[in-house]
């Protein structure tokens, strides 16, 4: 879902992946229709030290100030990064959205809901506009388009996008999840391979089709703190998983973190009963597409 993909459908809201309610609107009688801008690797500032091989070399004022303060969109555009969309308040439906500074954060990022009550992203006041910026997830949110089919991409391909972006930026193929709301681990995950097609058949399931072929990630995982009624001790985790003690950290609301455990635990049904675990973690898989 980058902006060419974005311009060739040309949606014409996008709604909330809970209760389909309108949250953005694309065009505008005084501005016109959004214009859609790709963002580059959220991890582009680690690269300027090997842009930059002597002393005397300086990066241009534009970058510099990108590099300080971050990419910002202004009125009527649309700023598309690896997993979500930046949009300034004027593009959004305010009377369908509520947002929250009761969630605990590290920065200066709010909680934003749909009036239905699923989490939809965050906002905050831009330092280049004076306005409310709201950074939207692609897993909650969906493109309403006259010209094109619905699009159904699973919740599962953007997170595994996510892990692969770090991974080949860091190298690193462990994670731990955490949600939004507490700030508390609640999934190890290690992506043990990440493409493959598999063929799979499972009798009782009800978040992933009874069967089907899919391009999938094989995940090695832990589910910690949710639905165990065991409370998460950190110490006591990573004794028994020392490779996850620099794992990389991502975070999400805790209702995606649930709904990951309940794929993962159903992808774990369908392997066979001698190939469900490895090195003390269940194995699983997630579907990229």
């Amino acid at each position: 879902m980058d902006a060419a993909q974005l311009r060739s459908i040309s949606p014409s809201s996008f709604v909330c992946s809970s209760c389909s309610l309108p949250l953005v609107h694309t065009s505008d009688d005084s501005t016109g229709s959004l214009q859609y801008r790709d963002l580059p690797s959220d991890y582009w500032t680690e690269l300027v030290d090997a842009w930059v091989c002597h002393h005397d070399q300086a990066l241009s004022k534009r970058v510099s100030e990108a590099a300080q303060e971050g990419f910002w969109p202004r009125r009527q555009e649309c700023l598309i990064g690896g997993s979500y969309y930046l949009l300034e308040e004027s593009a959004t439906i305010i009377t369908n959205l509520r947002s929250s500074k009761e969630v605990k954060t590290t920065d200066d990022w709010m909680r934003v809901q749909c009036i239905c009550g699923a989490a939809v992203g965050r906002c905050q006041l831009s330092p280049l506009t004076e306005t409310i910026v709201y950074r939207f997830p692609k897993y909650a949110t969906r493109p309403v388009s006259a010209n094109a089919r619905p699009l159904r991409i699973p919740l599962s391909a953007y997170v595994v996008e996510d892990m692969v972006e770090l991974s080949q930026v860091h190298g690193a193929y462990r994670f731990v999840i955490c949600d939004e709301e507490e700030e508390k681990a609640r999934l190890l995950i290690w992506v043990f391979k990440p493409t493959m097609k598999l063929s799979y058949s499972a009798p009782n399931v009800s978040l992933i089709p009874r069967s089907g072929s899919v391009v999938a990630a094989k995940i090695l995982f832990k589910v910690v703190g949710l639905g165990s009624g065991i409370p998460f001790d950190a110490k006591s985790t990573l004794e028994k998983h020392p490779n996850f003690s620099h794992a990389e950290q991502l975070s999400y609301p805790l209702d995606i973190c649930r709904r990951l455990a309940g794929l993962l635990r159903e992808s774990h049904s369908t392997y066979p009963s001698n190939r469900r675990t490895m090195s003390g973690l269940d194995a699983g898989w997630l579907q990229r597409w």
